[in-house]
């Protein structure tokens, strides 16, 4: 092990790809070319490029490492499970799955084969394949339930679990959602929480159980929520209030989302549209009015920039 390595190892782990990645910079350029070290930074850095989005440029990097003769069984399918996630990150799903074959076909004593399956069903889930990928995945964390308890694999593993348990929800199967939900909630991180909740609460409301619902994003928005889960949280809550008849309270969140800003993916005239009934219901003419034309001057922008795309 270099001496540098400790550093840049606890900053990745640490999610500080851009810092790691910059040290590493500097570092290659202090070390002497086509050495083993150099192979050692450079590898690094293509996992940062990877871990930071830049799936181009990672991808050129790993690519690179296949000419290199003493490069070793293990080393070799670990080079493609890393091509495998970029071509992943960049909606390639064929080149993916190659790579991964090319794993299977290396990797004679099933070393990697955990890891292998864990592409597999991102890949699946990627592809909108929601319904295999669940099942998929559910049976995975089973059969492997002891292996995946390391370390090494526990944070992974724990990532897929909220998948599957959000996806659930997102696939009408909202009673099987709940469950999976409650058993992570109390041992999940305050962002995980955040977002669970909200899935959560979508649950109890497909199932027509509107006050634990709106219990459940109440909870969400008193909490330590931030960014996206924060605001869909107002904007549900909001919704919600609105279709039991009560305004005020409905209105108090959707300003809170205008404050917050409208979350990715809700159009801004819904907002608008609903103030603007929240204001009506509440007799307040020049607001109603206000947000009406508000919604209609978003509309007309929407539709401008749609033509001129």
């Amino acid at each position: 092990m270099f001496s540098w390595e400790s550093e840049v190892l606890s900053l990745m782990d640490g999610g500080h790809y851009e810092q790691a990645f910059a040290r590493l910079r500097e570092l290659e350029s202090q070390t002497e070319d086509d050495s083993e070290e150099q192979y050692v930074i450079r590898v690094n850095e293509a996992e940062c490029l990877k871990e930071l989005g830049h799936f181009k440029e990672a991808l050129e990097l790993f690519e690179a490492f296949k000419k290199k003769d003493d490069l070793g069984i293990e080393n070799k399918c670990l080079n493609l499970l890393s091509e495998a996630r970029c071509f992943e990150g960049m909606g390639r799903f064929r080149n993916a799955r190659r790579c991964l074959q090319q794993v299977r076909k290396l990797d004679t004593d099933g070393t990697f084969s955990i890891s292998v399956e864990f592409v597999e069903i991102d890949i699946e889930f990627d592809e909108g394949r929601d319904a295999e990928a669940i099942e998929r995945a559910v049976s995975f964390l089973n059969k492997y339930a002891e292996e995946l308890a390391d370390p090494f694999y526990e944070g992974s593993a724990h990532k897929l679990k909220i998948k599957v348990a959000c996806e659930l929800v997102n696939n009408r199967q909202s009673q099987r959602g709940i469950e999976a939900i409650n058993q992570l909630l109390p041992t999940a991180k305050d962002e995980d929480q955040a977002l669970m909740k909200l899935y959560l609460g979508d649950a109890y409301d497909d199932l027509g159980e509107t006050d634990k619902a709106i219990s459940t994003f109440k909870e969400l928005v008193e909490g330590n929520a931030t960014g996206y889960p924060l605001v869909k949280g107002h904007y549900h809550l909001g919704a919600r209030y609105l279709k039991k008849g009560d305004a005020a309270l409905a209105k108090i969140h959707f300003l809170e989302v205008e404050r917050l800003g409208v979350p990715k993916g809700t159009p801004v005239k819904n907002l608008y549209r609903f103030l603007a009934n929240a204001s009506g219901m509440l007799g307040q003419v020049a607001e109603y009015e206000k947000y009406n034309r508000l919604a209609k001057a978003d509309f007309k922008d929407r539709l401008r920039s749609f033509w001129r795309s």
